[in-house]
C-alpha cells in the first residue's frame, strides 16, 4: 500500500460498506417480522387479535432486561 492514510481511507470505506450492508439486512429482517405479525393477525377472531396486540406492544415496547 502506499501511505497510512490511504490504507486508513480504504479501511473505513470497507466498515461503512459492512456497516451498510448490517442495515440493509436488519431492514430487511424488520419488515419481514412486521409482514407476518400482520398475517397472523388476520386469522384471529377479535379476542385473539386483542390478546395478540397486547402481546407485540409489550414485546415492541419493552426495553430488553426490563420487566
Amino acid at each position: 500500500s502506499g501511505d497510512w492514510s490511504s490504507d486508513v481511507c480504504s479501511s473505513d470505506l470497507a466498515a461503512q460498506a459492512a456497516v451498510a450492508k448490517m442495515c440493509a439486512a436488519a431492514n430487511e429482517v424488520e419488515q419481514a417480522t412486521l409482514r407476518h405479525i400482520l398475517q397472523v393477525r388476520e386469522v384471529l377472531s377479535p379476542d385473539q387479535r386483542a390478546q395478540y396486540a397486547k402481546l407485540i406492544n409489550q414485546q415492541l415496547c419493552t426495553m430488553p432486561g426490563q420487566p
